[in-house]
């Protein structure tokens, strides 16, 4: 109890001084910063006991539950959800925490997220769906799980391309034998994806 008095004490001080760059309360920033780095019990505390916002972001819209689905921080992921994250929040381009987890091959995570309910189907301000992000990652075991769960692999980005797409260009022939059953016809890869590829344009992480 001393601890949480001197904490929230300390923390009330530093807010009173200062506001950060972002726009936000320095206790606010605090919080992000100890969220990106998976420091569990300080952003429990910054949120219970000081009374952070859950759900505050900076100026990229990166909330803690955000920054511990990117960075594969499973124990505050779950602490998280249990007092009260959005589990479908949307950083400013749009990702959710399981696009994050299935973008950077956080596999345990993208399991928690799907089994505490996550939308399976969401996409980004491109379109990319979870699936479409794992398959560019090159991640068998998430792509699989998804599928498993019943992703849809039709579904297709604001270039045209679907996750079967992505494995073409990418020429990753266990991605294309896994994906190639789900397509009842053969699948055109698009020429959109195709230039971004070669172009060296980043399509999940923009």
């Amino acid at each position: 109890m001393l601890y949480r008095f001197l904490f929230a004490t300390y923390v009330c001080l530093l807010q009173l001084l200062c506001v950060s760059s972002e726009g936000i309360s320095h206790s606010s920033h605090l919080m992000l910063i100890a969220a990106e780095k998976g420091d569990t019990k300080t952003v429990v505390d910054y949120i219970t006991v000081t009374g952070v916002p859950i759900n505050v972001k900076n100026n990229y819209g990166v909330s803690a539950i955000l920054f511990a689905a990117n960075n594969g921080h499973l124990n505050l992921l779950e602490a998280l959800v249990d007092i009260g994250a959005n589990i479908e929040d949307r950083s400013n381009n749009w990702k959710t925490p399981l696009n994050w987890a299935a973008t950077w091959g956080h596999f345990p995570c993208v399991k928690y997220l799907v089994g505490a309910g996550a939308n399976i189907s969401t996409y980004d301000a491109k379109g990319v769906t979870p699936l479409m992000a794992a398959t560019q990652k090159g991640d068998v075991e998430i792509v699989q799980f998804l599928l498993d769960q019943g992703a849809d692999p039709l579904t297709k980005n604001i270039f045209n391309g679907t996750a079967l797409s992505i494995a073409r260009v990418k020429n990753d022939t266990q991605l294309i034998s896994i994906l190639e059953p789900y397509y009842p016809e053969e699948e055109e890869t698009s020429p959109y994806v195709i230039a971004f590829h070669l172009l060296k344009a980043e399509l999940i992480k923009l």
